[in-house]
């Protein structure tokens, strides 16, 4: 009995210490890649000749439900963008008069469309698809901008040069979670984190050729494209998760752009972070679930594609093996410190006392929170904001808080074949 529990144990801590230094290891190797980088430069947009000469048509496609808090603040800086032929459409599945009423007052001034589904099939994704049928034949370029955003007014030259300067199928830019940031410790926290993300992560896999997802907002893509790979997935709680999936089957390319950045909200409450988290877990394993076969399978995706692919696509996992390597560490030094002798706990059970327990030990407290503080660390000085640094010891605390969650969605995408949206709230609050 003892034996095989024994047995069991050291398995499943190999595996949770192992996907875990696999991860800080990796996290390690792109910080080092980011900082070589140096820090963000944002320089004036330079635009080709030929496009200014003749510049295509760019329609802004904006959904929203129910988006009361910010609407005003989204159209206003959305009509203020400087392009001399792109239309603005507003995707809208809104129910409460008050958005009505504000998107109304917009329409009558003529800039602005808005095309209003009185059901809300497909989410997201079916407003979208829903404005994507009826858009002037003449459109070229989509790009998709959510209701918390305050684009830039050269959005659309900054986006449609980096376009033409890398080749790229598809450009994303850095959603950054400012406007609110100073609101409160979640909103603080969680921008030091997304940009660990951002500015770390994203631009070590886009030097090393790695797969680049589409994040949902501030980004742009042939119009043509996107009707060829049958549009928005309306099945799917991560729609652009969905989508980057697709294009990157069929050997599409995403360029990254870390120098348009378009700032945004961060949902200002734990329950709308750890809400949003669980979304995007459920949604981005199941849809990896769905699309893996067929991107191992292509030979139009590199083998890096392939391996950053399977390791984002199910990294909410890689949460399930961090909740066991610190449980399995706790239970380690408790028995080695004859705290569960009363239970009649025998110590011949644990590991902590070998050599793979002694290095689990370190991993867990020790090399894993030194990789978060490295990246957070280096997004921080590549963006001039190294003074927030203090802010990555509660940003890691929120992210161990977020583990159950994470996890929970994890296995709903694997094991249900479809989930609920809900709603981020929004609040308008402009404190970055």
């Amino acid at each position: 009995m003892l034996f095989g529990a024994y047995v069991v144990e050291t398995v499943l801590w190999i595996l949770a210490i192992s996907a875990v230094t696999i991860w800080s290891t990796r996290v390690y190797v792109h910080g080092f890649l980011a900082l070589r980088l140096g820090r963000i430069r944002r320089s004036p947009v330079e635009v080709p000749e030929a496009l200014k000469q003749n510049p295509p048509r760019v329609a802004v496609l904006l959904p929203t439900y129910n988006e009361y808090e910010v609407v005003d603040r989204l159209l206003a800086a959305t009509t203020s963008i400087d392009y001399p032929a792109f239309d603005i459409v507003v995707a809208d599945d809104s129910t409460d008069t008050v958005t009505a009423q504000r998107l109304g007052a917009w329409t009558s001034k003529g800039s602005v469309r808005v095309v209003h589904r009185g059901k809300r099939s497909g989410f997201k994704a079916g407003a979208l698809n829903n404005v994507l049928k009826s858009l002037d034949q003449n459109t070229e370029y989509v790009i998709v901008l959510d209701a918390d955003c305050v684009p830039p007014s050269d959005l659309i030259w900054r986006m449609l040069a980096s376009l033409a300067r890398t080749g790229a199928d598809v450009v994303q830019g850095y959603s950054e979670l400012s406007l609110n940031s100073s609101q409160n410790i979640f909103t603080k926290s969680m921008l030091v984190s997304s940009s660990s993300y951002f500015v770390v992560d994203m631009a070590a896999r886009k030097g090393l050729q790695g797969f680049i997802p589409i994040f949902g907002s501030a980004f742009i893509i042939k119009k043509s494209l996107l009707e060829s790979v049958g549009g928005f997935d309306e099945s799917s709680l991560t729609e652009d998760w969905a989508l980057a999936s697709s294009l990157a089957e069929k050997g599409h390319s995403v360029f990254f752009d870390e120098s348009i950045v378009v700032p945004g909200e961060c949902p200002p409450t734990f329950r709308s972070l750890m809400s949003q988290q669980l979304r995007y877990s459920e949604g981005i394993t199941r849809d990896t679930k769905r699309h893996v076969s067929k991107m191992l399978a292509t030979s139009k995706a590199n083998a890096m594609k392939k391996f950053d692919y399977l390791f984002y696509g199910f990294s909410s996992f890689n949460s399930l093996f961090g909740l066991m390597s610190i449980a399995l560490s706790a239970f380690a030094v408790l028995i080695s410190k004859g705290y569960l002798n009363a239970l009649g706990v025998d110590r011949g059970l644990i590991l902590g006392l070998g050599p793979l327990g002694q290095f689990a030990l370190f991993v867990v407290p020790v090399y894993l929170p030194l990789a978060f503080f490295f990246a957070c660390a280096v997004a921080l000085y590549r963006k001039g904001a190294l003074r927030e640094l203090p802010w990555s010891v509660s940003s890691l605390a929120l992210n161990f808080i977020f583990i159950p969650f994470i996890v929970y969605g994890s296995f709903r995408g694997m094991l249900l074949k479809k989930g609920d949206w809900v709603r981020t709230p929004k609040t308008g609050a402009m404190s970055g």
